[in-house]
């Protein structure tokens, strides 16, 4: 009896409140949803923006994570995982190529906004982008050094194409 009081006590107060959405999705890749939050959270360690160049950092940065999305569900198709231990010494090789002990580096990536478990996670899916870009490769033949980067943006871009061509993308405004 108790219970039914409280609720129709509290019905009224109820109809006053505003419905508030705490996420929506921004765009859907195949079976896989981008949301408003995870978007935000990318751009973050950016800082403060003026809503221009905001607006045009949030349309590259959610085709990147599209691109991302799409070179997982790949690499997922070819069973090319990164291990905890792989991710582990690639912790450890960023913190020597910036001269940093591993403490040292986790204070950095926190104070650009990354929690260690974000961090890994970033460098796990690079990792496994890199290793699906040299599996999707490894049958082409490569250019000398000095042109060697405009081939892998190149390629890249080409394999993102393919992919892009087979998925089911949509963008949500």
């Amino acid at each position: 009896m108790r219970f039914s009081a409280l609720v129709l006590a509290v019905l009224p107060l109820l109809a006053w409140a505003e419905p508030k959405v705490a996420d929506r999705i921004v765009a859907t890749v195949n079976l896989h949803a981008i949301t408003r939050s995870a978007l935000a959270a990318r751009l973050k360690p950016l800082g403060a923006l003026d809503e221009q160049k905001k607006k045009e950092l949030e349309k590259g940065t959610l085709n990147e994570m599209i691109e991302e999305l799409l070179i997982a569900d790949d690499a997922a198709r070819l069973h090319l995982e990164t291990s905890d231990a792989d991710v582990e010494r690639a912790v450890q090789d960023v913190a020597s190529q910036n001269k940093l002990s591993v403490e040292e580096l986790w204070k950095a990536a926190k104070e650009q906004g990354f929690e260690k478990e974000e961090y890994r996670e970033m460098l796990r899916q690079k990792l496994t982008e890199l290793r699906w870009f040299q599996y999707r490769t490894a049958s082409q033949s490569r250019p000398d050094a000095g042109d060697i980067g405009q081939w892998m943006a190149a390629q890249r871009d080409a394999l993102i194409a393919k992919l892009k061509q087979d998925a089911v993308i949509e963008v949500r405004q």
